[in-house]
């Protein structure tokens, strides 16, 4: 996980949030954008669109958008077992999946776009 205190708090409370069926975007479900746990990289955060392979600054586009995703989930993890939560995290399919379904197999970090929904409901 590679985030600031105030990058996670930001997702957390989202999580708490959907945990109590109060948040924003649906109730029970989360809203999360990518950038809120991404650092900061000149050359990606200029850029106007969304480089294709090859593009100047891919790799490094990739790089940040897998590590988002994977620290949105660490932190979902965390948040499930202090919480005792159940989390659902809608996959390519726009299917709502239970988390750690996933946990074999990180070629679905590569699915999600520039923000993932996170359902959380009470265990």
């Amino acid at each position: 996980m590679n985030c600031s205190h105030m990058q996670f708090a930001s997702v957390w409370v989202q999580l708490e949030d959907a945990y109590r069926g109060q948040h924003g975007h649906g109730g029970d479900t989360a809203e999360i954008y990518l950038y809120l746990v991404q650092h900061r990289a000149p050359g990606c955060d200029s850029a106007e669109r969304v480089p294709e392979p090859g593009d100047m600054f891919y790799d490094e586009f990739m790089d940040r958008e897998y590590d988002a995703v994977n620290t949105i989930y660490e932190i979902c993890r965390i948040f499930a077992n202090m919480r005792e939560a159940l989390i659902f995290w809608e996959d390519e399919d726009n299917e709502m999946v239970e988390l750690f379904w996933h946990l074999d197999d990180d070629s679905w970090i590569f699915n999600q776009g520039h923000r993932v929904y996170i359902r959380v409901q009470p265990k």
